[in-house]
């Protein structure tokens, strides 16, 4: 409503101006009557509100395409950025398989040298052998 009466407070200081620029000339011409060419008002029956309700519906879906849109841009450029890790992830798992398998060597070494070591066989194999190489070189008598 605001925007119509300072257009037509616009359209009154052309025509104020010109009638001015006339009259400085001296030259009056009178004008042709003026018809207006604006279509008259909608009537409100069913097919208009029904118009209005979908040109609504419309409004929002714009508004809600253009909401995705700025989103999925935002995506696409984190995806983009995201590329190059696809080449980094597969080097880091054949880093890791290795890294894996000399862990399981050297875990593997140590397990059987601790099995060895807990074992009741091999205090009784070592008490033995020192029992034997005692009784062999001399150091006790039986």
């Amino acid at each position: 409503m605001k925007r119509d009466s300072v257009s037509s407070v616009g359209r009154f200081n052309q025509r104020l101006s010109s009638s001015i620029s006339m009259l400085s000339n001296r030259s009056i011409e009178l004008s042709p009557p003026r018809t207006t060419t604006e279509p008259p008002p909608p009537t409100l029956n069913e097919n208009s509100l029904i118009l209005g309700e979908v040109r609504g519906q419309m409004r929002e879906l714009v508004h809600t395409l253009n909401t995705l849109s700025a989103k999925l841009d935002g995506l696409t450029r984190e995806v983009v950025g995201l590329g190059p890790l696809a080449s980094d992830i597969t080097d880091l798992k054949a880093r890791i398989a290795a890294l894996e398998a000399a862990n399981n060597r050297s875990e593997g070494a140590r397990t059987l040298g601790v099995v060895l070591i807990k074992s009741p066989v091999l205090g009784w194999l070592v008490g033995v052998a020192a029992t034997a190489w005692a009784l062999l070189t001399g150091r006790i008598h039986p």
